[in-house]
């Protein structure tokens, strides 16, 4: 995600995230260290946050311990990105956005002198908000009145990524929307997608649709859809919802249909991606498949069989077709937004650096292929931002229960089932693989653990399975030796299905 912080800030924040890892003291030489910085300027960085805190309704405070050094204390209800958000909210770049938005800000030299701040320190601060917007394909016009060159669209989009990564939804930052007007056009999504939101994505078109409203009810900008005319006729019934309603709202008759245009490319393109092995109730457009996004998805499958000799099930076609077609079209019609997004829904356990290498080098290998295509060269994709999907997807592909199987793991207590079944939860909550507990015996177990070294074990056990001997009352040290051993397991069966997936003649190439 982007940083808009100054080194002070940032510094703040690192330091809270240290110290709310674990509860302890925390020495200030161990601080300093982890901080990069001197056990002198540490020192002051620590009693700045804490005359911040004084101004915080957060739960949290730091506890200073001359000899221990400093803990975090926390209480119900603390929350990192609370103070992330204040921070943010802060910094000169998000207050000139967020003026910017607002249609409030009048120049840089009014701005400097409302804040005590000097016309360099402003001028600074925009010209890094210049950079920051070309992501978008946008302009930043620094004429007598600063405002932002581009799209609609583009503008719109760019704002919503903006309020959406530093907010994240714990405010609200639309002033001339209220929030619970918004709440109104959820139930038509949801309806659309034939399915409850859950929070966080409520949150999330929540913003989309301040953005909107506040942009309309402030510029009196229409957007410009045409260029997206073919999609007409995919989304009547949401047409149907939406054109009473924002005619309602005082909406131009004749930018209704572009606005409902709009709020169909944003349902579509920033929907979830599907889940390997789950059964999904959404259908895909049909009627849509010779739409760039369906061609170039389809390519990617062709690169995809070229490059791996793996027997796909129908499910797995469907969803890896399916998140395609979503991504591609996401990255064609939204510009930009890698610096926002590049972490956003994108998640990868830490692999096994062997495992990294031969997911980077596949990921680079089709993509290289793929954008030796005239029709995909032409498009100008995010070539970065792609990659780090063709990542995921590979990963999640490839690493789904369905082929990874599950981890093997015997129990050996004295103390019955039912503090058994106390110590089976305890190794679940250690991954996110899939558990199947057995007989120590099973020619295929994967992982023993056991309260005592008995020689039965020692003896029957198969030589591949690894042993873990805890105490009585697993002590954290045991769990955390769980988490590592099945880490360690995980990480090696990835490696071994992804190593088995490959062509021989990409594995050869990678290597």
């Amino acid at each position: 995600m982007i940083n808009i912080l100054d080194k002070m800030s940032s510094r703040k924040i690192e330091l809270v995230k240290i110290l709310s890892s674990e509860t302890r003291y925390f020495s200030v030489k161990e601080l300093s260290e982890q901080l990069n910085i001197s056990n002198k300027t540490l020192v002051r960085t620590v009693e700045l946050l804490k005359e911040d805190m004084q101004s915080w309704t957060s739960n949290v405070e730091i506890l200073d311990k001359n000899i221990l050094g400093y803990c975090l204390c926390q209480l119900d209800g603390f929350s990192i990105k609370e103070i992330e958000v204040y921070y943010y909210k802060d910094s000169i770049i998000y207050q000139v956005i967020d003026e910017l938005f607002h249609n409030k800000f009048v120049d840089i030299k009014t701005f400097a002198n409302e804040r005590y701040l000097s016309y360099t320190v402003v001028y600074t601060n925009i010209v890094e908000i210049r950079e920051l917007i070309s992501d978008f394909s946008l302009e930043l016009e620094l004429n007598k009145k600063i405002h932002i060159k581009g799209t609609e669209m583009q503008i719109r989009y760019f704002y919503f990524s903006f309020y959406w990564n530093i907010l994240g939804g714990v405010e609200w930052p639309f002033r001339f929307y209220d929030k619970q007007n918004a709440f109104e056009y959820i139930e038509i999504i949801e309806t659309f997608y034939s399915r409850e939101l859950s929070v966080s994505e409520t949150e999330f078109f929540l913003y989309w649709i301040g953005t909107i409203f506040n942009r309309v009810h402030l510029m009196k900008k229409s957007v410009d859809c045409s260029q997206f005319h073919l999609y007409k006729g995919a989304y009547n019934e949401l047409e149907k919802m939406l054109r009473p309603k924002l005619l309602s709202k005082n909406f131009a008759a004749d930018s209704v249909d572009e606005e409902v245009l709009f709020i169909y490319l944003i349902l579509f393109g920033f929907q979830p991606r599907r889940t390997y092995g789950e059964q999904d109730q959404t259908q895909i457009r049909t009627e849509l498949n010779k739409n760039i996004e369906s061609i170039v998805a389809s390519y990617w499958m062709r690169e995809f069989y070229g490059n791996f000799s793996v027997n796909l099930t129908i499910s797995e076609q469907i969803t890896l077709y399916t998140n395609l077609v979503i991504q591609h079209f996401r990255l064609m019609v939204f510009r930009g937004g890698g610096d926002f997004f590049e972490n956003q829904n994108l998640f990868i356990p830490e692999c096994d650096p062997s495992m990294e290498l031969l997911l980077k080098n596949a990921v680079k290998t089709i993509a290289s292929e793929l954008f030796q295509i005239d029709q995909i060269k032409n498009l100008n994709l995010d070539r970065k931002l792609i990659e780090s999907y063709y990542k995921q997807e590979l990963y999640d592909l490839l690493t789904s229960d369905y082929r990874m199987g599950s981890i093997k793991v015997a129990i050996i207590s004295q103390f019955g089932e039912k503090i058994n079944q106390h110590l089976k939860n305890i190794v679940i909550s250690k991954t996110n693989v899939k558990i199947e507990f057995c007989s120590f015996t099973d020619a295929d177990v994967d992982l023993i653990i056991s309260n005592r070294s008995y020689s039965e074990i020692i003896q029957k056990k198969n030589s591949q399975a690894e042993l873990i001997i805890w105490n009585d009352t697993p002590t954290e040290l045991d769990k955390k030796k769980v988490t590592e051993v099945l880490k360690k397991i995980s990480n090696q069966r990835q490696y071994s299905v992804f190593l088995e997936a490959l062509n021989t003649t990409v594995e050869e190439a990678i290597n």
